[in-house]
């Protein structure tokens, strides 16, 4: 599903340059609207086919339905992210790489720390660990949201 995504996110960089550079506010808005939904949608989908086909996916992929729990808990974490790779897009096209970074850095460091304190023990092993990158693409999509609407007051 990237395969979607990276190519837009790719041509949305200049995109949202442009407009933001330009104050063009409306055009910047619509950019932002068909690409957020549009990258919703994919990580939607990615996560409806991750749910109901994780079995038949890890047996393909790995030639054993062992790791289909993991998939199947990993799918709601889909939408997020994907959000992710588009907003730091988004982000570097209004000309702010660092806020990315900062909140790449929050979201890695949320992530780090959960997985230090779940995968210690031992009631969760791997299972904090998933928890924990799950967590990570969360706060960082979310970060990145805010970040970008607060931006957008500024134009």
């Amino acid at each position: 599903p990237s395969v979607a995504v990276i190519p837009q996110n790719t041509e949305l960089v200049p995109s949202i340059a442009g407009a933001a550079s330009l104050r063009q506010k409306n055009r910047l808005q619509r950019l932002l609207r068909f690409s957020l939904w549009g990258t919703l949608f994919i990580g939607l989908i990615t996560g409806v086919i991750l749910y109901f086909y994780h079995v038949p996916l890890t047996t393909i992929i790995y030639n054993t339905p062992a790791a289909a729990p993991l998939l199947l808990q990993l799918a709601p974490a889909a939408p997020f992210a994907y959000l992710q790779f588009t907003t730091v897009s988004i982000l570097h096209g209004m000309g702010y790489p660092l806020i990315a970074l900062l909140n790449d850095l929050a979201g890695v460091g949320a992530n780090l720390a959960l997985i230090y304190k779940l995968t210690a023990n031992p009631a969760y092993g791997i299972q904090g660990a998933l928890w924990a990158y799950m967590a990570g693409f969360v706060i960082t999509a979310l970060l990145d949201l805010y970040s970008i609407q607060k931006l957008i007051k500024k134009i």
